[in-house]
């Protein structure tokens, strides 16, 4: 009787099937892993376009104020707090230290300590802090306004934070202080940059060199400094 013999791969065929596919995965693998990283940088730029979007409708409402003035005996103080009532609907009688808002945190920054239901988190330990310039001239009493900040393309607003450094907890607050190394506070987690949104609310992606972070260059303090 004669035997119908299907055609069997040889192990040196099969070999040959493994190391193409071995050869793919290394190709297409890297891809995936940037295609990855670039969504969560396009993600953490929504975020910073949702708070540039909340900051423009407080403006119109305050007469063109760039930062909440307010003092540390209002609940409300905090600028976090203002933005996030612009962000999402605050449920009725919500603690004045929550925010409610899902643009707090950047996807990739390990800054977030709070453990809290996303729906909730508290007003401290965001990634994305706004520029002390801004916050403490304000946090004073004394309104900025955005029609007296000169090159407002080249003002930082905020940006991305990194209360983690080196493992150990730099601190609470929601600004970035201009006379400390701005590129040790700030988070560079998206190819080694860090998304920053300016005063005139357009984004960049920006490295530890530019200028603006460098701490040093002659156009370091144009980046920082804000008067009102």
């Amino acid at each position: 009787r004669a035997e119908s013999r299907g055609k069997a791969f040889t192990l040196i065929e099969l070999l040959v099937v493994v190391a193409i596919i071995s050869i793919l995965a290394a190709m297409l693998l890297p891809a995936l892993k940037r295609a990855r990283d670039q969504a969560k940088q396009i993600a953490c730029m929504n975020n910073l376009r949702q708070l540039g979007k909340a900051s423009a409708l407080y403006q119109s409402e305050y007469n063109g104020e760039l930062m909440f003035v307010g003092t540390p005996a209002v609940n409300d103080y905090m600028w976090s707090r203002r933005y996030d009532d612009y962000l999402v609907k605050r449920p009725a009688g919500a603690d004045p230290n929550r925010l409610f808002s899902s643009v707090w945190d950047c996807p990739v920054n390990p800054s977030r300590l709070d453990t809290t239901p996303p729906a909730s988190r508290y007003r401290d330990w965001l990634s994305y802090a706004v520029n002390d310039r801004i916050y403490i001239t304000t946090f004073g009493g004394t309104s900025v306004k955005t029609e007296s900040v000169g090159r407002a393309s080249q003002k930082i607003l905020m940006l991305e934070h990194n209360w983690l450094i080196g493992g150990a907890l730099c601190g609470g607050h929601q600004s970035v202080r201009y006379d400390y190394p701005p590129a040790g506070h700030a988070f560079f987690g998206h190819n080694n940059k860090t998304n920053v949104l300016f005063c005139d609310l357009h984004m960049e992606a920006v490295s530890r060199s530019h200028p603006s972070m460098d701490g040093s260059s002659p156009a370091f303090f144009d980046y920082w400094e804000i008067s009102p």
